[in-house]
């Protein structure tokens, strides 16, 4: 459905959009107040506006109560999604994986969701 994200803008944005749309929903279904997370948490825009467009990160988001964050990001060039902590003390889970591992990356995000 989005294999074409890197080729299309449009095609990137819904992705942005469903992934976004995704976290929303989990969040929801797991009864957690999102008021104290920030997402998209990193800046994905040069600064005269232009997105970046290149999966990296797709998705991000900050857990302000607890400091711990999640990214993701999505490279073509990789075979299996891999997922390591990041920052000092690992408070921020990193998850890499390509297009065609959307599925388990929304798994990752869902149990990321229930260590909050």
């Amino acid at each position: 459905m989005f294999e074409t994200y890197l080729s299309d803008v449009e095609c990137y944005i819904e992705l942005e959009k469903n992934l976004n749309t995704f976290f929303r929903k989990s969040l929801a279904d797991a009864k957690i107040d999102r008021s104290g997370m920030t997402y998209p948490f990193y800046v994905t825009r040069y600064s005269n506006g232009q997105p970046f467009l290149d999966g990296n990160p797709i998705f991000s988001v900050k857990d302000q109560l607890s400091g711990r964050s999640l990214r993701v990001i999505l490279d073509e060039d990789t075979n299996e999604l891999t997922s390591f902590q990041d920052k000092e003390g690992g408070t921020e889970l990193v998850i890499v994986a390509n297009i065609g591992s959307l599925a388990a990356v929304k798994q990752k995000i869902t149990e990321w969701i229930k260590t909050i």
